[in-house]
């Protein structure tokens, strides 16, 4: 039986971004490779992000990784006097990338649910958040909620982490908007180029006010300096060719294809999804009694489907009965293949938990 992935986060081998990066390589300057580079990134890497979010050339810095972003606007928050008191907020399930890093931070740490407790609290502080795509639940938070957050962060002076990797793959007409674009000043919006482009390139950015640039600059530099100009360039010559209609089009076919077959198998069962209007993840839902793990175990074991534990995007590691699906790096048979055997597995588990619970009652 061939092995079949739902869970992680690659882009699969798309015939679009292959041929993008193909002629991509093709057009690097090898001079460029022989010196060292700036912290904020090559210029006209800098300039393509900057138009595409709308904002100045000098508000880009290019990171290795949004991962790496991420690191370096935690460390900041970390070695911030001024923030020494203040607790960093955040809503759970959260990506496993920050918590990983939160883990280690010496920041107090304060869990919540947005958006009604963000606006409830006396002083915010800190606000970790993926407003638009959020992984691993799809979701988005609505203008009114980026509205009431960003106004709530520029009463209080305090600053968001807006961890969007996804924005630039959106489903709908218009890109969506940010709370960088409302609060300025008070952000520090982290987006990547892995998302849209390739993994294996490693390329992030950031987003953020001269004054918190010049910090984030420094976090840089004592980190790796500079990102890989290679890396750097091949985004360059990828984002000219204007190829991102083309592979939003092609995701929002294979996320609608993802729903076909979810709808398919599992319409008269007690699950729910969402509708993601962007980003590569649907997240699967199941009743909290249901035995997710041993779903699971059994799907790898059995059926040779390999998905998700949900428990690392929780503090305390422990799984809360859903699982996240990858739409977007298995051509459609492949993925529906996948939806169909965790079908079979959900059968078994609901079975014998039925005849559990028929056992418990007769005796």
């Amino acid at each position: 039986m061939e092995e079949i992935t739902l869970g992680g986060g690659s882009l699969g081998d798309i015939p679009i971004l292959r041929s993008v990066l193909e002629k991509s390589l093709q057009e690097i300057d090898t001079s460029m490779l022989l010196n060292y580079a700036s912290p904020l990134g090559i210029f006209e890497l800098r300039q393509e992000i900057a138009l595409m979010h709308k904002t100045n050339t000098e508000n880009v810095m290019i990171t290795s990784s949004a991962q790496q972003a991420l690191s370096i606007a935690l460390n900041l928050i970390e070695s911030s006097e001024f923030f020494d008191s203040r607790a960093i907020s955040f809503k759970e399930p959260a990506y496993m990338g920050f918590l990983r890093l939160i883990k280690k931070k010496k920041v107090k740490k304060n869990a919540l649910v947005l958006v009604e407790e963000v606006i409830g609290l006396e002083d915010l502080g800190f606000l970790y958040l993926t407003s638009n795509f959020h992984n691993p639940t799809g979701e988005s938070l609505s203008e009114v909620q980026k509205s009431l957050i960003a106004e709530k962060v520029i009463n209080d002076q305090g600053l968001v982490i807006e961890d969007n990797p996804f924005d630039l793959l959106y489903f709908n007409k218009s890109q969506p908007s940010t709370i960088f674009e409302l609060a300025p000043e008070n952000t520090i919006y982290i987006g990547s180029l892995s998302k849209i482009l390739a993994p294996g390139l490693r390329v992030g950015y950031i987003l953020a006010s001269q004054e918190n640039m010049e910090k984030l600059a420094l976090e840089k530099e004592e980190t790796d300096w500079f990102t890989s100009t290679l890396s750097q360039q091949m985004c360059v010559n990828a984002l000219r060719q204007k190829y991102l209609d083309s592979l939003r089009e092609y995701f929002k076919s294979k996320r609608d294809s993802a729903l076909s077959s979810l709808e398919r198998y599992f319409r008269d069962e007690d699950v729910s999804w969402n509708i993601p209007e962007g980003g590569i993840f649907i997240r699967l839902q199941f009743k909290e009694t249901f035995d997710c793990e041993h779903m699971i175990s059994l799907a790898s074991e059995r059926h040779a489907l390999f998905l998700e534990r949900d428990g690392h995007h929780y503090m305390d590691g422990i799984a809360r009965s859903s699982t996240r699906i990858n739409f977007a790096q298995n051509p459609d048979y492949v993925t529906e293949e996948g939806i169909r055997r965790l079908h079979e597995c959900f059968k078994d588990i609901r079975t014998k938990d039925e005849n559990q619970l028929l056992q418990t009652t007769i005796f």
